[in-house]
């Protein structure tokens, strides 16, 4: 599987092996709080890990071009639940929004 996010804020890419259900994910972005920031060079890396390491249903990355944002792909089933979005409050990650996927298909 390979995520790529333009620069630009421009549309995520998403290639997996063995496609799930689309209609099943969504993505938010979430932003490192300035209290929360251990390493002052890039404290998205750490918090990207830590969420990776310890949320095993979710897809993380730091987000290129920020120095505090990390994007999430997650089961709608999962965020429903909130369990997350009261982990980020305790990482000192404050929700930013919630990107919606389009499904498209090509030819």
């Amino acid at each position: 599987m390979q995520a790529r996010n333009q620069h630009d804020g421009g549309p995520w890419e998403l290639y997996f092996s063995c496609p799930p259900q689309m209609k099943e994910l969504c993505a938010v972005t979430v932003c490192v709080t300035q209290q929360a920031s251990v390493c002052r060079q890039l404290p998205q890396i750490l918090k990207c890990r830590e969420l990776i390491f310890t949320e095993p249903d979710i897809l993380a990355t730091p987000a290129l071009g920020f120095m505090s944002r990390v994007h999430i792909i997650m089961q709608k089933s999962l965020y429903r639940t909130g369990r997350l979005q009261t982990r980020f409050e305790k990482m000192g990650l404050e929700f930013i929004r919630r990107i919606f996927i389009i499904i498209l298909i090509g030819g």
